[in-house]
């Protein structure tokens, strides 16, 4: 709704219960110009994406699969606040712009090495040091 000039299409995918509220770009405009928070409110989520989008173009262009692994579980970690995190190998994949046998092979690689334990829809971050000690 912010950029009226650039149309695309886009795919939503929830991973819990949610509200979805989908209005047109005038409707976003009448707000914004109603309302001065909503207005500063729109423009930093906007800024706050599209620095996440050049970050993410930054770690797919020039970090290695291995650290950009390492960078999620670690992620994954803090923000879920436990050692298990509830995933499958194909969503890691979609989250992380490849293939899951790619994230299949480095994950089995991982737990050979002592990091993760890899159950059925499951990983369990082991050795948590060890993935920050990657990205270094």
């Amino acid at each position: 709704c912010m950029m009226q000039e650039i149309t695309f299409d886009i795919f939503i995918e929830s991973t819990a219960a949610s509200t979805l509220l989908i209005t047109g770009a005038s409707g976003i405009h009448r707000l914004m110009e109603a309302n001065i928070y909503a207005e500063n409110y729109i423009y930093r989520q906007t800024a706050e994406r599209f620095s996440d989008v050049m970050w993410s173009m930054g770690q797919l262009l020039f970090s290695s699969f291995d650290k950009r692994l390492a960078a999620y579980l670690a992620d994954e970690y803090v923000k879920l606040g436990s050692d298990v995190i509830s995933t499958t190998h194909e969503q890691i994949a979609k989250n992380l712009g490849t293939a899951r046998e790619v994230v299949s092979r480095m994950l089995k690689y991982f737990e050979k090495e002592g990091l993760v334990a890899l159950g059925r829809g499951t990983i369990t971050i082991k050795n948590v040091s060890g993935l920050k000690k990657l990205l270094t």
